[in-house]
Parts: C-alpha cells; sequence; structure tokens
C-alpha cells in the first residue's frame, strides 16, 4: 500500500493523468486497472475525471513489488556544461550549450540540458524528488542539439503549467534567434506557410503558402540563389539594420494571406490527409529582419512566431537565403566554403533573447523581463570576420 499526499507541485490535475506519471514505468492498462480498483481519494472510491487539491490523499493498494517496479525513478546526474542566463524561484532560464540535447533520445538518455537542470536543483535545494509525487523541473520549450542558446524551465508544477500557457498563447514570451544566412536580405521577411513533419526522416517539408497557393520557393532554389551571390564577393558592405527605408517585404511564400486555414500540398481537401507515418500540417510563421550585410552574407535576427520542428531552417532555406553550415536545408556549396574558412559544419543558429510582454497568474511579474545570452566563442568569432572587418 501507497499513501500519497497531494503538495503545490501534483494540484489542479485530474487523478488518472497523476497516476500515469506516478505510475511512470506501468502500461496503461496497469494504470486504469489500479485506477477502477485499487486506489481510493480521501477514504473513497475516485472518478476517473476528479481534479486533485492540495492536501487530498491518494491510497493506493498495490503490492511492494509493483510498486518498486513501477514508480522507480532513476536519479539524474550529469556534469553541468550549461550557464544561467535567469533564476528566481519559479523559473530558470539556461544557456544550453553546442551539442548537447534538450531532452533525452534514442541516442542519449543521461547526458541531457534536462538532466544537468535537475541536478543543478537537487543540488541546492530547488528540488527535491522524494517530495514530489511526479513534478520533475522541466523545460516548456526545446533547441535542436547543435542549435545554442536560452532554454525555459519551470521549477515547480504551477510555474510549469503557466509556462506552457504562455508560451502555447501569443503575446506573453517572445523568442528571438541570431543567425547569418546566404544572399542579401535588405527587407523584413514576414513568413507564412504550411509545413509537415516527416519522423522518418526527422523533416519538415512546406507544402503551401497560409491562404492555400503553392509555396513561392523551392529549397534547391533558394540554396543556388544564396550560393549564386556568395560568389560574387565584394567589399560591398551594407548595414541594415531592420530599416530598410520601405515597406516590410511580406513573403507568405506566395501570396499574403489572413487565413489560417489548412490546406494539402495547395490543394482544397482535408489537412487530415497524410501520408503513412507523416503529420498533419500546421501553420508556421517567422519573421526576419536584417541587422548587417556583408560580402554575400546577411546577419538576421529572427522572431518565432509559431514554433515548430526546424522551423527557421526550413523556412529561411524556402525562402532562398538558407542558414550557412545547416546540413540539412543549407547549400551545399554555401556550406562548403563556410567549413573551409571557419571549421564550422553545422547550422549557425543561437536563441540570443527572451522577452516576457506578459505574465499570467503567479507570473504576473515576469511581464517586461528581458533576457539574452551572447552567442558562444566559435559564433561570434565567425560574426566578427564577416560582419566587423
Amino acid at each position: 500500500m501507497i499513501i500519497i499526499k497531494i503538495t503545490e507541485n501534483e494540484h489542479n490535475q485530474r487523478i488518472d493523468r497523476f497516476l500515469k506519471k506516478y505510475l511512470k514505468n506501468a502500461p496503461l492498462s496497469f494504470v486504469y486497472k489500479t485506477l477502477r480498483k485499487g486506489v481510493k481519494l480521501n477514504g473513497r472510491r475516485p472518478a476517473i475525471d476528479t481534479i486533485l487539491s492540495v492536501g487530498d490523499e491518494i491510497t493506493l493498494y498495490i503490492s511492494d513489488s509493483d510498486a518498486l517496479h513501477v514508480t522507480e525513478r532513476p536519479g539524474a546526474k550529469a556534469r553541468r556544461q550549461f550557464n544561467i542566463a535567469y533564476e528566481d524561484d519559479n523559473i530558470l532560464i539556461a544557456e544550453k550549450p553546442f551539442g548537447l540535447l534538450t531532452h533525452g533520445d534514442h541516442s542519449e538518455k543521461k547526458n541531457t540540458l534536462a538532466n544537468q537542470v535537475i541536478g543543478y536543483l537537487i543540488g541546492n535545494g530547488s528540488y527535491v524528488p522524494g517530495a514530489a509525487a511526479t513534478f520533475v523541473p522541466s523545460p516548456v520549450n526545446r533547441l535542436d542539439r547543435n542549435t545554442t542558446g536560452l532554454v525555459i524551465f519551470g521549477k515547480n508544477y504551477t510555474a510549469l503549467r503557466l509556462l506552457n500557457q504562455m508560451i502555447r498563447e501569443r503575446g506573453f514570451v517572445s523568442k528571438y534567434y541570431l543567425t547569418i544566412v546566404g544572399g542579401k536580405v535588405e527587407e523584413t521577411l514576414t513568413l507564412r506557410d504550411m509545413m509537415r513533419k516527416d519522423p522518418r526522416s526527422n523533416t519538415v517539408e512546406i507544402t503551401a503558402a497560409a491562404d492555400g497557393t503553392a509555396a513561392a520557393f523551392s529549397s534547391s532554389g533558394g540554396a543556388d540563389k544564396a550560393t549564386a551571390d556568395v560568389n560574387t564577393g565584394g567589399a560591398d558592405k551594407a548595414v541594415a539594420s531592420g530599416k530598410s527605408g520601405g515597406a516590410d517585404k511580406a513573403v507568405t511564400s506566395g501570396k499574403s494571406g489572413s487565413a489560417d486555414k489548412a490546406v494539402t500540398s495547395g490543394k482544397s481537401g482535408s489537412a487530415d490527409k497524410t501520408a503513412a507515418g507523416v503529420g498533419a500540417q500546421k501553420l508556421m510563421e517567422t519573421t526576419a529582419r536584417p541587422i548587417a550585410y556583408s560580402r554575400g552574407f546577411t546577419l538576421l535576427e529572427v522572431e518565432l512566431i509559431t514554433g515548430r520542428t526546424h522551423q527557421i531552417r526550413a523556412h529561411l532555406a524556402q525562402a532562398g537565403h538558407p542558414v550557412i553550415g545547416d546540413p540539412k536545408y543549407g547549400s551545399q556549396a554555401l556550406n562548403a566554403k563556410i567549413a573551409r574558412r571557419f571549421g564550422l559544419n553545422t547550422q549557425f543558429l543561437h536563441a540570443y533573447k527572451l522577452v516576457f510582454t506578459d505574465g499570467e497568474g503567479e507570473l504576473a511579474y515576469l511581464k517586461g523581463i528581458e533576457v539574452k545570452a551572447p552567442l558562444p566563442k566559435n559564433l561570434d568569432e565567425v560574426r566578427k570576420t564577416l560582419f566587423d572587418s
């Protein structure tokens, strides 16, 4: 028998969802069998959709051997590699280094940013695993292994729930990246398209513009265009600084459109008609502002309006300006030049700034806070060589 007291880190969730997390190593059949026959809440059999409150007492009638098997949680021990950009009682914003996964995957389960942060919080007493039945400090945004920069963690259940809500809804957290692309970007690009993810190849495909028209750029065309621009060379250096003297260039990969309607490869029909193993279409929206141009390269500040897999890399390549060093969506010719000159063999992409434009509930105090992370040394050397000389 196990008795669980519900704390601030577990309240305000359905009992079935709580048990799925608590009995994390158990199959769903075991969870629901236990819920039907082996659970009492405050001495009574609960409905599966009962919402838990602070102070509730759950009694699980399972054997000691089952309890050990289905609730065992491995310790999170990983050497710290991240810096802390911001921390308070509720949140921690880490600077993820190059080559580190945000979460574990099939190739690495132990040495991840999430485990490193958990280890740090255990070490300073901010998180006590034994005192929380199911809660684990977790990130609310993620970066690719080879993308560096800011990742937000909730340090308690209330903060994590609110942060997830703030990330999902617009108007709370603005996320900005620095990148260098091939070609000359003279005006702000506003990119809105439908995308689909193929989990088998871990790539995304831009299928159509947001208004249902065919996408205007092809990835191969974009790469060729950028390479041609770079090959022109020259010392024609111009600072764009985001103020282009004209209207922002709206690139909706076809025609401007406001409707977020789902389309299938530019044709009318259900967005749910997808190939086997390929995800449904979703809106992808990105804004890219030029900061400086020099010798065939543009330094951009990119704002994520939506947050899709590989969004910046795929969107900029589609628009004709691939991220330098990007092996998946970039230009092979451009990447070869960058590799020879700088030894950079992966994408130049850094999540450098977070702006809390608003806060929610207990996190209302975050409104107006801006957090920045400097470029890693190797990326900053590339930036200085291209734009400061």
